[in-house]
């Protein structure tokens, strides 16, 4: 279901946050955002209103070489469906759990699902007592 841009978009909100910081590619919201070709005030405007432009989600996500298309999707501007065949980047372990994933028979594929999902639904910010 479509969700109403006007609302706050709490995972862009994360994913904004997660992007800079201490020991990153740019210390703070400010330089990214200019990095960027944008206004200083671009990024934490983002993380208050929970809101981006599809122009402002592009040039951030290449200033920190992400797939633009993975954050419009992330951000509600795009909808999965969209997406057929687009080459969406991702990081060398995704890309490598993706491939060993795809090597397992469905009956394995379903057991994992099952285990994981659980863990999807109860969010990046809670401790899965896993470690990393």
């Amino acid at each position: 279901m479509p969700r109403d841009l006007r609302e706050r978009n709490e995972s862009l909100v994360e994913w904004v946050r997660s992007m800079y910081g201490p020991g990153r590619q740019f210390p703070s919201a400010r330089q990214w955002a200019l990095h960027a070709g944008l206004s200083a005030s671009v990024v934490n405007s983002i993380e208050e209103s929970g809101y981006a432009s599809c122009k402002a989600i592009i040039k951030l996500a290449r200033a920190v070489k992400v797939s633009p298309i993975s954050v419009l999707l992330l951000a509600g501007h795009l909808y999965p469906e969209e997406c057929k065949g687009a080459n969406i980047q991702l990081t060398p372990q995704e890309r490598d759990l993706l491939y060993r994933y795809r090597q397992l028979a469905p009956d394995v594929q379903d057991a994992i699902d099952v285990i994981t999902r659980p863990l999807h639904e109860r969010g990046p910010d809670r401790d899965s007592g896993l470690g990393r």
